[in-house]
């Protein structure tokens, strides 16, 4: 004991009262163990408390540590090593991001003497930090969310509506989800699963849009313009247009303002006064008076936004197409992204950009937006692709909206339409189009039609009764073999021989 006692005097001279409990924890339950040993154990159990140095959860760390410890199935393996058991658990669980949030809410363990086991302390701790304090509720979801970093609210006198600006991709999906308001927007600008039509409609591209929640019709301009969305988010049991949400776009154009950049201008005329009549007057010149003095605030906001989340410099962020090979080309370079109009890539790396068409020879394609052309050979990391032709290559990761796929190699994705004349399909999810031939390994086929090939497993949608079932077989065969069956449970057999 004259050594223990010597350790805390003069190592832990300096410590508060959680981690003086934390010692006495662990002195108790490990009493096999020397001095070194527990002071080994308190220091990592130290690195895991967010609110270090006070220690407020490092006792609650060390029952939990102890408990973990005398259910582990081999006593023979010393302590220490266990502390790497406990560390995965610790990480893989995110722990350490659970307790933060608690403390950054303000927010309470109770009953924490009474915690010992690694199961309820974890299913206690996550229930903690998903819990809405009350800014939360009157907020919603955009809590998580810093207000005049990813978000600009505009106040008006009207007390029907939120107004919001989103100042990313983040942030305009949040609020077009059912989180926020009652019902989802489904806007190409808010779409869930990729940042492509945000980033080119917000920053990259020469068009505008005016989105409403079903169709979002877009419209293309021919000059140059800056857009800034206001997301109009209906408080009331009120709804317009039998839903609650409107996501409207200011066009600055020249220094002067309009809702939106429409050709037909009855269109154009008619949206503008619908808007006006059902937020007032004063709220919609209000909002207008708010662009007029921030547009570049936002705009700066926005493209910071994209740097913190992208690592690059806005003073050299295109340079890279400057150490590509190309032929003939045709691009106008913006201040973080490429616009390429034509012309042929014969190789080098693709970092961020709206590609509208010309020949992709070779090279790697970081992320961006694909509108049309022809693609050769190369690597396609993620993105979105929404028409072409692509002759092989190597797929990694993105959206395929529609086009012609001749050869190459799929990893994963989502597939929305077009047809796919050969090649390898490594997992992912096919929502429709044609499949000529080739080889799937696996993914979620939803509907199209499937002519040959060979298919080792994977889900096929069942429109008869309505959920995926994992099948051995061909979506041919499987659509032959639902149409005669008559139970779930049947065609559940059927096509897993």
């Amino acid at each position: 004991m004259k050594r223990y006692k010597k350790i805390l005097i003069e190592d832990y001279k300096k410590l508060f009262e959680g981690k003086k409990q934390a010692v006495t924890v662990l002195r108790k339950a490990l009493k096999k163990y020397t001095d070194d040993d527990i002071k080994q154990v308190v220091d990592d159990l130290e690195t895991r408390d967010p609110t270090s140095p006070k220690n407020k959860y490092i006792e609650l760390l060390a029952r939990v540590f102890v408990n973990l410890y005398e259910n582990y199935i081999n006593r023979r393996v010393h302590v220490v090593d266990i502390l790497s058991n406990f560390d995965d658990l610790y990480n893989s669980n995110k722990v350490y991001k659970l307790l933060t949030e608690i403390e950054k809410r303000n927010k309470t363990i109770p009953d924490m003497q009474k915690i010992k086991g690694w199961q309820e302390f974890l299913q206690i701790i996550t229930k903690i930090s998903q819990e809405k304090t009350k800014t939360q509720l009157k907020r919603g979801s955009l809590s998580e969310f810093k207000k005049g970093k990813d978000y600009i609210e505009i106040k008006t006198k009207n007390k029907e509506f939120d107004f919001y600006i989103p100042l990313n991709w983040e942030v305009s999906k949040k609020l077009a989800s059912t989180k926020v308001g009652k019902c989802e927007g489904k806007w190409c600008i808010s779409y869930q699963k990729e940042e492509g039509y945000w980033n080119s409609y917000s920053f990259a591209d020469e068009r505008a849009i005016i989105s409403k929640i079903t169709p979002s019709v877009p419209f293309a301009s021919s000059v140059k313009e800056s857009l800034i969305f206001v997301f109009i988010i209906s408080k009331t049991k009120q709804e317009f247009d039998a839903f609650d949400k409107i996501a409207m776009p200011f066009v600055v154009k020249d220094g002067s303002i309009n809702h939106s950049d429409i050709r037909d201008a009855l269109d154009r005329l008619t949206t503008a006064i619908e808007i006006k009549n059902l937020i007032g007057s004063e709220s919609y010149n209000d909002i207008l008076g708010f662009i007029r003095s921030n547009i570049d605030k936002v705009h700066d906001l926005c493209l910071k936004n994209l740097q913190e989340k992208y690592n690059f410099d806005l003073k050299t962020s295109v340079n890279w197409i400057e150490k590509a090979n190309t032929l003939d080309a045709t691009y106008v370079s913006k201040k973080y992204t490429i616009i390429w109009k034509d012309g042929i890539w014969k190789n080098g790396t693709w970092v961020l950009g709206t590609w509208k068409n010309g020949v992709w020879e070779n090279g790697v394609w970081e992320n961006g937006t694909w509108e049309d052309g022809t693609w050769r050979d190369g690597t396609w990391e993620d993105g979105e692709w929404r028409d072409g032709i692509w002759e092989k290559g190597e797929w990694i990761d993105g959206i395929w909206v529609n086009g012609l796929w001749r050869d190459g190699e799929w990893h994963k994705g989502e597939w929305d339409f077009g047809t796919w004349k050969d090649g390898e399909w490594g997992d992912g999810e096919w929502k429709n189009g044609i499949w000529e031939n080739g080889e799937w390994l696996r993914g979620y086929w939803r509907e199209g039609i499937w002519k040959n090939g060979t298919w080792k497993k994977g889900l096929i949608y069942s429109k008869k009764f309505n959920t995926p079932i994992e099948s051995h077989i061909t979506p041919k065969e499987f659509y032959d073999i639902e149409e005669r069956i008559d139970t779930l449970e049947e065609l559940k057999k059927e096509v897993k021989k």
